[in-house]
């Protein structure tokens, strides 16, 4: 059994691009999230990010997410649109044993009306010993709630790899459902080999 501390930091980057306020007769918020992936670099941009896949990390690297959080987080009080969502992130081993934990990062925005495109990214740094870990990624509603949780497999080795890009223009969007529901969205598993550790890990597949 490796001995693992992971020092997460979070780094939140949200960006309002559009300023056209979401018509009156909205339902209450839902809980879709439309993207929720790794990326090779931060996203500065809306919808420009290149996706990665089970990422080779050496200890002290950084993992990104970018995200798209559609209806979830948005509310709307006092004629003012707001996003208010906790993000909470845990590193766990192979056996599910939980190896290393992030303070949680508050993810706030207020505006006169919601913006039409929406995003934002983390950056969680990875330190420990070599071995294959998963990526707890947990986020919670503050006022409904409402949570969206995902996994996403990494490695850390000896020696970086570079990222399998599955794309340098906006991935297909996803769907994450609400761990209050139920259900959980897993996209299909694919098999890949790892030469660092001699050993095959279940990925998720690469967009075709």
């Amino acid at each position: 059994m490796h001995r693992y501390v992971a020092a997460a930091v979070a780094i939140a980057s949200m960006i309002g691009m559009g300023a056209a306020a979401h018509a009156q007769d909205r339902q209450a918020p839902a809980t879709t999230v439309r993207s929720l992936v790794l990326t090779a670099e931060p996203t500065k941009t809306f919808g420009e990010y290149s996706r990665v896949q089970a990422p080779v990390l050496q200890s002290g690297d950084h993992i990104h997410l970018y995200s798209e959080p559609g209806d979830f987080g948005w509310h709307s009080k006092d004629n003012d649109a707001s996003f208010n969502v906790v993000a909470a992130v845990e590193v766990r081993a192979r056996n599910g044993r939980i190896t290393g934990k992030a303070e949680p990062r508050v993810m706030q925005y207020v505006s006169a009306t919601r913006p039409d495109k929406f995003f934002f990214s983390l950056s969680v740094r990875i330190a420990g010993g070599v071995g294959a870990y998963e990526l707890g990624v947990r986020l919670r509603d503050v006022v409904s709630g409402r949570v969206v949780e995902r996994v996403f497999p990494f490695v850390v080795a000896n020696r970086r790899q570079e990222p399998m890009v599955s794309g340098t223009t906006k991935a297909p969007a996803e769907v994450a459902k609400s761990a209050a529901s139920g259900e959980r969205a897993r996209p299909a598993d694919c098999k890949r080999y790892f030469p660092q550790l001699g050993e095959m890990i279940s990925v998720e597949c690469a967009a075709q």
